[in-house]
């Protein structure tokens, strides 16, 4: 069919392909799979990807609209997603996660409507070479009554209905999530919102791009990760009880759950008390009145118990009250905790298997189960029966003790290296033979020293040997019909996480990028590996957040940095092993921190030090190193000032020198051989009239206001956000190399213009901080 296209401000009539019965045919080898070392590959090569998060299209133009002004929304709709897809590749991107939910794919090409915005989008993406991370499966809509007939279970309908309609009725009218909390929980157990969830979520993935012809998102090489869930964190919920709070029909199939697997397990009364000791009275395997005890909180004997059994009702004259884990034995906690994780385990396998059958980048390429993977033994399990790891980390930057030398502010660079607060989450999430995915992670955007975190990350993944690093957030959409469609103020709203309209973080990430995406710095040689058997893995303790792992969980940090870890669970042995050496933290940690040669934390003078064949690089406090940066290929660092505008915030001292300066290759070649290179030199920036109320405590989300009082710990003190335009502390530098010898360089801005030109002569490079330079491109002729 020819139908009429706008494209760029001109009406085209284009011929577009309708539904294609069987995808285009391309070759295994063209998705992305993964190795059986636990990497990923596509066309026989190792990949790596640097990933984008955000909402980069336009607002859908408005369907009242017609004749020219139609044309004129539809063109400006287009350029707009243009605009942000350059902007993506050139920010050193090359993956997408994507959150656009693709349940409707009733369109055309050119009609404007949000899934011919998402298509053109994708297809824009692939032109670049930019793959996806696929999360829109987590747009599974809602549920309601009227959902009951999914499964042929006349019996149960009618039961099902009413409990979905306690639901309804608490959200004043409204139907529920399916992906909402609740939701997460119940297809756990209950088998008709799992088979609806799924239900959509295969219409997601077979979403129809008509812009390739017809080919379904499942069947797209584009499409490098699949993910089933994101931040379902069901293990919480479970442990601390919040079934507990389920209408009493679903909240009994879970304890019919309960009492089959203690039938299959221990198969009679007897056998069970022998185990657990000893009984409540009135508990009864054969009646199903076992309570599903004990829990991270205390259990509600009334909500513990299947009320649908008459015996109950005896019971609970006896058995009213909360219980705790100390009125248990270890042997009943750990059932407890066996049995939620097996039934996750069961979900998620379920899950899993649907989705590999419904096209050929589903089965071929990785599926993560779920994006969190928290500090908890049982979420690092559920991820080793995944195809790959995910997990995140964010940090803030901000002090909270008016004593602390960089008050009010905190650099991760002058103590021994971590991204985390209290327990690991990046340390601890490295599986033997599995690829590692960071779904998100970002630095606090209120502080000061913000530009260390792309080194900081670069730094981890080469040690631990990370496949996917993601940036989280962007923010929005670009307006193409601006000047500088990418000023903007620094998102001091919300969860201070935006990164989009930061200059000088941004700068910091496309050079990491590189290293990253060319593997650049080598990972450690011989990572130890701790194995965690069934002792630990249903340990009752575990169950409450940051004590899984026993006294191992103290070593992994400093373990991490200094010789890479590994993390592997093994309920068939019963006690934990470490196999390679290991640090406990605090205790002689040593200084540099250095995994191997190319990599060095000295946390006494506050840098990161970079010292590659494809990259070099100094992060820190250049006024407190004291003096030259040298490298092993004889190129050195020297010469570096920082000149504040007036008007910022907190200007950089000499004394800090306070800069990230990184020369990476782009083709994965050393220095001295690759025909194209990046350059980036930072400090830090300031919205004009932000500031610190010192006074008051940041509460989590900006939006909510100040806690009253001083600054808390972790969260920092409260921001007054400030306005463009962005004040910019600029770097001035001296690069001594032999390996830029010849080079041409080219000085780019903010907007990607070019600010000037010339060759590296005599292999000296001289960056002068009077000039806007966002990144410096170097090309070998």
């Amino acid at each position: 069919m020819i139908r009429p296209i706008l494209f760029a401000g001109v009406l085209l009539m284009t011929a577009w392909p309708a539904h294609t019965a069987e995808p285009p045919a391309f070759p295994d080898e063209a998705y992305v799979t993964v190795t059986p070392d636990g990497h990923l590959q596509t066309q026989g090569r190792r990949v790596r990807y640097w990933g984008f998060i955000g909402w980069p299209l336009p607002k859908v133009p408005d369907p009242k609209l017609a004749g020219e002004a139609r044309q004129q929304a539809l063109a400006k709709a287009r350029a707009d997603i243009d605009l942000m897809v350059n902007r993506i590749h050139d920010l050193g991107f090359n993956l997408v996660r994507n959150w656009y939910d693709t349940l409707d794919d009733e369109y055309r090409p050119g009609d404007g409507t949000f899934p011919d915005l998402v298509a053109y989008y994708f297809k824009r993406l692939d032109e670049k070479g930019i793959r996806i991370w696929q999360s829109s499966l987590n747009g599974m809509g809602t549920f309601g009554p009227e959902d009951a007939g999914i499964v042929d279970d006349p019996a149960t309908a009618d039961a099902w209905r009413a409990a979905v309609q306690e639901f309804v009725k608490k959200e004043k009218g409204r139907k529920p999530s399916i992906r909402s909390n609740e939701g997460a929980l119940l297809r756990l157990f209950d088998p008709r919102l799992r088979k609806l969830a799924q239900e959509r979520m295969r219409k997601c993935a077979q979403f129809r791009n008509l812009y390739k012809g017809g080919l379904r998102t499942s069947d797209d090489p584009q499409v490098a990760v699949w993910e089933l869930s994101n931040e379902e964190f069901v293990f919480r919920p479970l442990f601390y009880g919040g079934w507990q709070n389920l209408p009493a029909f679903f909240r009994n199939a879970l304890l019919a759950k309960w009492s089959g697997f203690l039938q299959a397990k221990y198969g009679d009364q007897a056998k069970l008390a022998a185990a657990w000791r000893f009984l409540l009275p009135g508990e009864d395997l054969a009646k199903g009145t076992v309570m599903l005890a004990p829990l991270a909180s205390p259990a509600q004997a009334e909500r513990a118990i299947n009320d649908a059994n008459p015996a109950v009702i005896e019971s609970l004259k006896v058995m009213k009250g909360a219980f705790t884990r100390d009125d248990f034995t270890r042997a009943r906690g750990e059932d407890v905790v066996e049995f939620f994780t097996k039934l996750v385990l069961d979900y998620k396998r379920d899950d899993h298997d649907a989705l590999k059958s419904w096209g050929r980048s589903c089965r071929l390429s990785p599926l993560v189960w779920d994006s969190g993977n928290t500090f908890q033994i049982q979420s690092t399990f559920m991820h080793q029966h995944a195809d790959a790891v995910s997990t995140c980390a964010y940090i803030k930057g901000m002090a909270h003790d008016p004593t602390h030398k960089r008050w009010p502010f905190h650099s991760g660079l002058e103590a021994p290296p971590r991204i985390c607060w209290d327990v690991p989450w990046f340390e601890q999430s490295s599986i033997p033979n599995k690829p590692h995915f960071v779904y998100e992670t970002q630095i606090d955007c209120r502080t000061k020293y913000r530009v260390e975190f792309p080194a900081r990350i670069a730094a981890i993944a080469a040690i631990q040997d990370w496949d996917i690093v993601n940036w989280h957030i962007y923010g929005h959409s670009a307006d193409a019909s601006k000047e500088n469609p990418f000023d903007g103020p620094l998102h001091i709203w919300h969860d201070y996480l935006g990164y989009g309209n930061d200059e000088v973080q941004c700068s910091a990430m496309k050079a990491c990028a590189e290293i990253f995406k060319n593997g650049l710095l080598k990972p450690a040689p011989r990572p130890t590996v701790f194995t965690f058997g069934r002792k630990s893995l249903y340990d009752p303790a575990s169950m409450d957040y940051g004590r899984s792992y026993g006294g191992l969980g103290r070593k992994m940090i400093p373990t991490c940095y200094r010789y890479g870890l590994r993390l592997a669970i093994d309920p068939a042995r019963e006690d934990d092993t470490v196999d390679g050496p290991v640090y406990a933290q605090g205790v002689y940690e040593p200084c540099p921190v250095k995994p191997h040669e190319q990599i060095a934390y000295d946390w006494h003078k506050g840098c990161l030090i970079f010292d590659a064949p494809g990259a070099i690089g100094f992060t820190g406090f250049f006024g407190q190193y004291g003096g030259p940066v040298k490298f092993s290929n004889g190129a050195v660092i020297r010469d570096v000032t920082v000149k504040n505008p007036d008007g910022i915030a907190y200007p950089v001292t000499p004394e800090e020198g306070y800069v990230a300066i990184t020369v990476a290759s782009a083709d994965g070649k050393p220095l001295a051989e690759t025909k194209k290179a990046c350059l980036s030199a930072v400090s830090t920036s300031f919205n004009t009239g932000y500031r610190l109320d010192l006074t008051k405590s940041c509460p989590g989300m900006h939006q909510e206001g100040p806690k009253q009082g001083p600054p808390q710990e972790f969260w920092g003190a409260y921001p007054i956000p400030g306005k463009a335009p962005v004040r910019v502390a600029r770097v001035g530098a001296t690069i001594d190399s032999p390996a830029l010898d010849g080079m041409n360089y080219l000085l780019r801005d903010w907007h990607m213009r070019p600010l000037g030109e010339g060759k590296v002569e005599g292999g000296r490079l001289t960056l002068s901080p009077e000039q806007p330079v966002f990144i410096v491109e170097l090309t070998r002729p």
